[in-house]
Order: structure tokens, then sequence, then C-alpha cells
């Protein structure tokens, strides 16, 4: 789970203060862990996902037309937008909308698929003017394209709520010491072999340094081994995956959230560091220029130099703790006068009702019986597509025995070629056609 699910938990807790009924169809078979969050939070939900694949698209027309709902709302789902045109010839007076969070260099992604179906979404609400500007240039529609950031709880993200010397001394850090907090999944998005390196050098520089590392993933082996190698671990704290309330703890003893991403959105994790008064290291991809400014943050642009760099603005802050203190406090008031939860809700809430207007006066395009065909086939082959992903993940087959063996060679022998193996698996990657 992450930061589009909470998003999704928290947008449904200010629809239901703002009087709406929400009912939740799932469309993926999977566990859902975050189940008991939303549950509390909504009126039912309805598992698709979790049926054979040939009827899918009856149970979802079922449980719409058994809500008769006033607003769909497509978040993260396939079978959401190949079903469009089914959706609209059953439930006509139905508005739909949908939300799009990143725009993924590699592959097509939500995005693409909401300006593929625009003829059939009443309003398209996204995370980012950058996002924006992407749909608009493959031909979305400006009116009908809303940006609603996803924005941040500033009452429960707040460092005053914590005592800031008790957890350092529960971690053995010194008061003054600058800390540097790393936290995300230990996979290749967040980038942790450069991470590693990026440790190493600040540490090098200014050895009363500490670091903070939250998170678990398939290159927290080579991190470990690498730190101890370097003769750094006792700077280091691997802590491993940890709950939301502990993120909040770190934050609080923490000077700097170090996020060096290959792609993001606006990364939630940084609404939730800058609310706590901690200054942003992060790359500058998607919209994290829209949160992040100069006098609150440093983002980094992805390249060949971008390790540097990273260290480079790190080293910056740690050495000018009046600077990186200033800087945090101005990351606070930005999201507390910018970016507070209340105004994503009053923003959605507006969109919703937005979406409804434009629907009766600009209705969408007409649904043909030809796209209603072709919604049918797509949508079963996007439900065995998703069933075949599933099975793939929950059982031993060879792909899988393969990973595993790829990573369990670098777990136990030769974590020290980890990064060589990755290099390698990039520019085979850079040729592919």
């Amino acid at each position: 789970m992450g930061g589009a699910d909470k998003f999704n938990l928290d947008m449904i807790g200010q629809l239901t203060q703002r009087g709406w009924h929400v009912s939740i169809i799932t469309t993926l078979p999977a566990r859902h862990a975050w189940r008991v969050a939303f549950a509390e939070r909504c009126n039912d939900i309805v598992d698709i996902g979790a049926l054979p694949t040939e009827q899918q698209i009856p149970a979802l027309i079922r449980a719409l037309l058994e809500r008769q709902p006033d607003v769909m709302f497509i978040s993260h789902s396939d079978l959401g937008y190949a079903a469009l045109p089914i959706i609209r010839v059953q439930l006509p007076r139905t508005v739909c909308v949908d939300y799009c969070h990143i725009v993924e260099a590699d592959v097509p992604g939500y995005p693409a698929m909401s300006v593929q179906q625009h003829h059939f979404l009443d309003l398209q609400i996204v995370s980012s003017e950058q996002v924006r500007n992407w749909m608009l240039a493959h031909g979305a529609e400006a009116e009908r394209v809303r940006v609603c950031t996803t924005n941040i709880d500033t009452a429960e993200w707040s460092a005053a709520r914590y005592d800031r010397t008790r957890i350092r001394a529960e971690l053995n850090i010194d008061p003054d010491a600058p800390v540097v907090l790393y936290a995300g999944r230990l996979e290749r998005q967040k980038q942790p072999i450069l991470a590693s390196h990026v440790f190493r050098e600040i540490i090098s520089a200014v050895p009363a340094t500490r670091v903070l590392v939250a998170g678990e993933g398939k290159f927290g082996t080579y991190m470990q081994h690498s730190l101890r190698r370097w003769g750094i671990g006792c700077h280091v704290h691997m802590l491993g995956s940890v709950s939301n309330e502990r993120v909040r703890e770190l934050l609080a003893a923490s000077n700097i959230f170090f996020l060096p991403s290959e792609a993001e959105g606006i990364s939630l994790a940084i609404y939730e560091a800058m609310a706590m008064g901690v200054v942003t290291v992060s790359a500058a991809v998607g919209g994290q220029a829209e949160l992040v400014t100069a006098d609150c943050g440093v983002l980094v642009p992805r390249g060949p130099h971008e390790q540097a760099d990273y260290t480079a603005a790190l080293l910056r802050l740690i050495r000018e703790p009046h600077t990186m203190r200033t800087m945090g406090e101005q990351a606070r008031q930005r999201v507390q006068k910018h970016f507070t939860l209340s105004a994503m809700g009053e923003c959605m809430h507006v969109a919703l009702h937005d979406a409804r207007h434009l629907s009766a006066i600009q209705p969408g395009s007409r649904v043909t019986a030809a796209d209603v065909e072709e919604a049918l086939v797509a949508s079963e082959r996007v439900a065995q597509r998703d069933a075949a992903i599933y099975r793939a993940k929950t059982q031993a087959r060879t792909g899988t025995r393969m990973r595993n063996v790829y990573w369990h060679i670098f777990a136990e022998r030769a974590w020290w070629l980890l990064p060589y193996a990755e290099q390698a698996r990039r520019k085979l990657r850079e040729l592919r056609p």
C-alpha cells in the first residue's frame, strides 16, 4: 500500500464529512491490507476482483445498478477504464470521473488510459499541474481536467506533538547531531544503491551525521553489507518496516528527509515531511516542484551527476544548521497555507459537484454499439491479465523462482556485485526497441 491508497482513504474520509455516502468496488484480486481502515469510512465494499473473470463485468454492473450512484470515481483501475462505455449505457445518469497521480516515462499508465477514454468521462481530476499538462498535450479537454492535490493533515503531522530529545535518546543519537531520514521501499524506484553511496560520502565528510533508514525491500541486504564494509554501519540505523506513527516520530527526530526517487507524481511522504518541519532533498521529477520550492527544500534533476548533486545538497544543509532550521519552518508554513487535508476535501467536493453540472450542460460522447462491444472484449482481457498476474505472484512459477535465485545470490554470496548487475540491467533495458 502506498501514497495513492492513503489518498483514497483520506479522500473518502473528507467526502463523508461533507455528506457523501461511499461504496467501494475493488477490481483487482489482492490481499487488501488496509481493508479494515477503508471499511470504517465507507458504506460497503464489493470485491469484483475476487470473482472468476467472466463474472466480473456483470458483477460490476449489478453492484452499480443496485446502488445507483450519483458519481462513479475511478482510481487506478484498468477494469474501470475498460468498462466505461458499458457503464455509461447501463447508468446514463451516473457521472463518471477519475483521478490520476503520476506520468511514468516508460509505460503509458493511468493518465494515458484517462485520455484514451476521456470522451466517456465527465471530469478528469489529477494530483498536479504536471499531470494535467501532459494530459492536455495528449488530447484531453482543458475544461474537463481539474487539479486537486493530495495534501496532508497538518494537525496529525506536527512535530509539536513529539518529544524530539526522547526519540533521539532512544535511538542513541546526540541531541545536536544532523539527522537524515530515508524512508520508503528499498526497491529500484527509490534508488537505494545511490542512497547508500550518498550516505558514505556525507558521513565521511561530517562524521557526526546520523542516517535513519525506514523500510524493507530487495536492496536491504546490499545496503546493510555495504554500510558495514565501508565502516559506517554505526552511523546508519536500519529500522526495517515501521508504522505511520513511527514515521512521524522519526521525522520529529530528523532534520532532512531524503528521497532520491526515479519517478514520483508528488510524493505523499514529502507532504508528511514538510508538515513535520523537515527539509526535503528529493528528485526533480513529476510535479514535485509544485510542492517543494527553493525556500523549503532541494530538488535534484535526474541524470549522470545526481549522486554528486544529492551529496552536495545534503552537505550544504548539514553544514548550515540555521539555514536547515529556517527551511524546515518554511516547509511547514507552506503546507499549512496551501496543502491542508481539509482543502483537498473541499476541492474534491466541489469538483464532483462541478462534474455533475458539466454532465448536465455538456454530456460526453454518445456510446455506440461498437464502443460497448469493444469494451466487453477489453474488459475480459484486462480481467484475465490481472488474474494471471495475481497467480504469478502467489504461485512458484519458473520466472518467480529465477528472480528468487537472483536475489538470493546477492543477498547471501555476492552482494557487492549488485550495483554492476543493476547497471547491466539498465543498459539492456535502454537497448530494447
